[in-house]
């Protein structure tokens, strides 16, 4: 298992530098060029349990909700590296450079909402109809008292946050390759029959086992700078591992069953029949979901909501001091 460098964009910041450039690649972790300044992590954490806990409040499709964490946290890492990296910023066509715009929470977060409506396909809670984003509902989700305020933010803003993601919105993240190995991992037989206690209740925890793995997904989003040091398709075993390996209506056996299933799948989609290479690769699956929580948080709103200061539907960001200044807060907090 060996380190694969990538190549660097003209930004140089280590998105484009990390395993999520790899697309589904399941590789060894690549050094991230700069970890994210420990005040901006914090920030980029609890925004984004606001937005977990938005987005299942309000009923968004899992894509859509991982797609604005992912957005955030690029966004506060490629913050953190301007403040530390001052001559790697975009020419501006005239004699100077443009710094990355500091932006308050709320606002951040609604601008991620309002560019994930435009990448990613969005379906209504059914599953049946497509709509968009609805950037007006989640202002008024936010503040009501501040909800069109933030809708102009939004639409002003994009360009702002679109800078700071090098205009590249393509995104990957966990959920995608998780579900594609547990659909390959149901079909073996050594996969459990059933994710429920019988038959009966089978179809809902199959819902639930994969909310799991969503909420095992995003837990990825908390914990250091997790999602740049790995490819999706790692984090994504690992969340689809700790789920089976986990299950509450499994026991031990198929427990043990289950993630045995699961790492025949992933030699079979890799042809890979070394020995060394799989006991490494087993070690790092292993030494990942050590990393994640024990439980699958089993209630996205209420585990983001205490992030949140007990509140999924929070009149603000907890981080925000009530100031309708955009910049404000954020200039605060950068300078605390």
């Amino acid at each position: 298992m060996t380190n694969i460098k990538l190549p660097t964009t003209h930004r140089g910041h280590s998105y484009a530098d990390s395993t999520q450039k790899l697309n589904w690649t399941w590789t060894t972790s690549v050094p991230v060029k700069q970890v994210t300044d420990t005040s901006e992590r914090s920030i980029a954490i609890e925004v984004c349990a606001c937005a977990l806990a938005r987005g299942v409040e309000l009923g968004y499709p899992r894509n859509v909700i991982l797609t604005v964490m992912t957005y955030l946290r690029r966004y506060y890492h490629v913050l953190s590296t301007e403040a530390s990296e001052p001559t790697d910023h975009r020419l501006n066509g005239d004699n100077g450079r443009v710094r990355v715009k500091i932006m308050s929470p709320d606002v951040v977060e609604v601008t991620a909402w309002y560019l994930a409506g435009k990448v990613e396909e969005c379906t209504d809670p059914s599953g049946t109809q497509i709509r968009g984003v609805d950037i007006k509902g989640i202002a008024k989700n936010m503040s009501q008292k501040k909800a069109e305020d933030l809708y102009k933010f939004a639409i002003q803003n994009e360009m702002a946050l679109l800078a700071a993601l090098d205009f590249d919105l393509l995104c990957y993240h966990p959920l995608r390759p998780a579900l594609g190995l547990l659909e390959l991992a149901s079909k073996l037989p050594t996969w459990p029959m059933r994710y429920g206690q019988n038959a009966d209740d089978d179809q809902v925890a199959k819902k639930e086992f994969e909310d799991a793995i969503f909420n095992h997904c995003a837990s990825c989003y908390s914990i250091d700078d997790l999602i740049f040091e790995y490819s999706p398709s790692i984090l994504g075993t690992v969340a689809v591992y700790a789920t089976a390996t986990r299950w509450k209506s499994w026991g031990d056996e198929n427990k043990t069953l289950a993630g045995i299933a699961l790492l025949q799948v992933l030699n079979s989609i890799l042809r890979e029949s070394d020995e060394v290479i799989k006991q490494a690769r087993e070690k790092l699956v292993l030494h990942l979901v050590s990393r994640l929580p024990i439980e699958a948080f089993g209630d996205s709103v209420k585990t983001a909501a205490s992030a949140n200061g007990g509140s999924s539907h929070s009149t603000s960001h907890r981080l925000n001091d009530g100031s309708t200044d955009e910049f404000g807060s954020a200039k605060r907090m950068r300078q605390q």
